[in-house]
């Protein structure tokens, strides 16, 4: 299957901090990727680097011609002496004729329950900017869409309206949210940038609970190979304390393992 984005091991640091370290990933036409990780371990960063806003230290990103990437951003950035009819003309004018305009704010019109569409875009809620912003971005036909934190000052109606959106597409997405459950609902694949994996990144195909049963199995062995290392490191950290004289009948190739293994557990313990 071809891909729309490529991404082959990329990497990004920022301010001496590795966010993710050679991540490969390939959005593809049947992609629901849903996003997760703290804040600042670099989810909006990789959004940049998809949208062509960044470029990576590392790796490549290699686009499908012609392809149109939108992103829903976390803030509506609206007009707010502007009529929402306007608004709606200025975001649509360099992507649909003046006929398709017309049809869509009456569409939108319909989906958002405005009866006036001469009243200031301030007039309206946080929620309805979020799903005047949605609407917007799926108005145009884009070929990939990213949204950040979409369910933000969305009530549970509006979240339920937006899963069916999500579910029903016929178009690839990416979505970072913290919304647990409502990436349970959406999402085909799971990616958490986090500096607790290596590389800071884990890459699952499946739904969020299966995600998070194999993550739990990922940081359990990381755990169990943590205290192997401890062990290991203990009794050769006790051999490297022992005189000289008793040390020049060990291999130097013994040395170099020890130093390794402080190495792996200061890495590990880093983490």
């Amino acid at each position: 299957m071809s891909s729309l984005i490529n991404c082959h091991k990329i990497s990004k640091t920022f301010s001496d901090k590795c966010l993710f370290n050679e991540l490969t990933l390939a959005i593809e036409k049947k992609t629901k990727l849903g996003v997760l990780g703290p804040n600042g371990a670099g989810k909006s960063t990789l959004i940049k680097i998809l949208s062509k806003k960044e470029t990576t230290d590392e790796g490549t990103v290699s686009y499908a011609k012609g392809v149109k990437i939108h992103v829903v951003e976390q803030k509506s950035e609206f007009k707010s002496e502007q009529s929402i009819s306007n608004t709606i003309k200025q975001n649509l004018e360099n992507h649909i004729d003046a006929l398709g305009i017309d049809i869509s704010i009456k569409k939108l019109s319909t989906q958002l329950k405005i009866d006036d569409l001469s009243k200031n875009i301030s007039s309206l809620s946080g929620g309805q900017k979020k799903k005047l912003a949605i609407l917007l971005e799926l108005e145009k036909s884009p070929d990939v869409v990213i949204f950040d934190e979409p369910t933000n000052h969305l009530d549970l109606s509006s979240v339920l309206w937006l899963e069916k959106i999500l579910s029903k597409a016929n178009y690839p997405w990416i979505c970072i949210s913290h919304d647990r459950f409502f990436l349970q609902q959406v999402a085909k694949s799971i990616l958490e940038i986090n500096p607790i994996f290596n590389n800071s990144h884990l890459l699952l195909s499946g739904s969020y609970d299966h995600f998070i049963k194999e993550k739990k199995v990922y940081l359990q062995d990381q755990e169990n190979r943590f205290e192997t290392i401890k062990n290991k490191l203990r009794k050769e950290d006790a051999w490297l304390k022992t005189s000289p004289k008793a040390r020049t009948t060990k291999s130097k190739h013994r040395i170099e393992k020890a130093y390794d293994l402080k190495y792996q557990y200061k890495e590990i313990q880093e983490k």
